[in-house]
């Protein structure tokens, strides 16, 4: 109905536990009868059902790359933010400020899949930070996480127009990766140390291996960075497998809003009060009954008596239109009427006996 999701109100809290404890209630992002289109509203929004008592979550069903990103014949799962590389020149790429391998604090995470074994002496690059300086002679320095021997390794490289310098090459964790499993891998550096954990469950959860490694700074001292040639790429070479981007170092994609779909619900909880912080309601759910104990904020109500119209232009007279009610019942917004640019236009057609009112701001 035209609403202003997510306003922002600020709730007082309602109700107190033993103790002198404050008890605060769930807050929703909008609330109605019906369950409205997920079009407009942003990712993990709650919208509660006063008719059939749940609250519903919109839920991404895809992804789409993030500005800045190249894809080099790369296959992109937009339903799982999924990339696979299924040769060895593929890869994908985006051109950020990118974080140096330097000093305290860079964390590199990695959530990938195997889906053949690794092949002896052969690299398999899960994801690569490229930092360069510009002037004559220029220099790239290369941050590298490998496969390789079935074991993750830390590449540190620095090319100027020549061979490649190692910088350094550690052996981060040897746990032997098994196919059809998915990683968990971050990679901190802390000074001259790095911490990785390798996880099945999620990073840093219930880890199957921990370890600590010596490591240098990889990352130009007194020069100056270009600002184009910065970056993080993911894959190249890395055609064993498939890496989960949704939740991997660079941020690669973002959810495509316009696959936004509302889950199937949970129940509300007894005894529990909840907030709609779009309108300003206040319900509170006990004993399987729904009352709003605290009114929307409403600026103003529209009352008339309905002259066998099935229009009613109240743009003039609202900014947002909260509650449309006949005769005292709240009626539900698609199955009872519709609002397009402040014209509510109703499915059946008004009696003269009817009485509507419209509540809004």
């Amino acid at each position: 109905m035209g609403m202003e999701k997510g306003s922002g109100l600020n709730f007082a809290a309602v109700g107190s536990g033993g103790g002198g404890s404050a008890k605060f209630p769930t807050i929703v992002t909008d609330s109605g009868s019906s369950l409205p289109s997920a079009s407009g509203y942003q990712e993990e929004d709650t919208f509660l059902n006063t008719s059939d008592k749940k609250i519903y979550k919109t839920t991404v069903g895809g992804y789409q790359f993030n500005s800045n990103v190249t894809n080099n014949n790369a296959t992109f799962i937009t339903s799982s933010g999924v990339v696979q590389f299924l040769s060895s020149v593929s890869n994908i790429s985006r051109m950020i400020n990118a974080t140096q391998w330097k000093g305290s604090g860079v964390t590199i995470r990695v959530h990938f899949k195997l889906n053949s074994s690794p092949g002896s002496n052969t690299n398999y690059r899960l994801f690569e930070q490229v930092v360069a300086t510009i002037g004559s002679p220029g220099t790239t320095y290369y941050t590298d996480l490998y496969i390789h021997s079935n074991k993750i390794t830390l590449y540190q490289t620095r090319y100027q127009y020549g061979p490649s310098t190692v910088q350094d090459h550690t052996i981060l964790c040897n746990t032997e990766l098994e196919t059809n499993k998915e990683y968990y891998l971050e990679v901190v550096k802390n000074g001259d140390m790095v911490n990785v954990t390798l996880s099945l469950e999620g990073y840093g959860i219930n880890p199957i291996e921990t370890n600590t490694a010596e490591t240098v700074d990889n990352a130009p001292t007194g020069e100056i960075l270009s600002s184009t040639t910065k970056g993080y790429t993911y894959g190249s070479d890395f055609t064993i497998g498939e890496i989960y981007l949704t939740d991997s170092t660079g941020e690669f994609v973002i959810p495509d809003l316009t696959s936004l779909f509302w889950n199937s619900g949970t129940d509300l909880t007894d005894k529990t009060e909840y907030a709609d912080k779009t309108n300003g309601i206040l319900y509170l759910y006990e004993n399987s009954e729904l009352v709003k104990i605290g009114g929307s904020l409403t600026k103003k109500v529209y009352t008339i008596s309905a002259d066998n119209t099935s229009t009613l232009d109240v743009s003039s007279d609202f900014t947002k239109v909260v509650d449309v009610l006949k005769n005292g019942v709240e009626l539900a917004l698609t199955d009872d009427y519709t609002i397009s640019s402040g014209v509510i236009t109703f499915v059946t057609a008004l009696s003269t006996t009817d009485k509507i009112t419209v509540k809004g701001e």
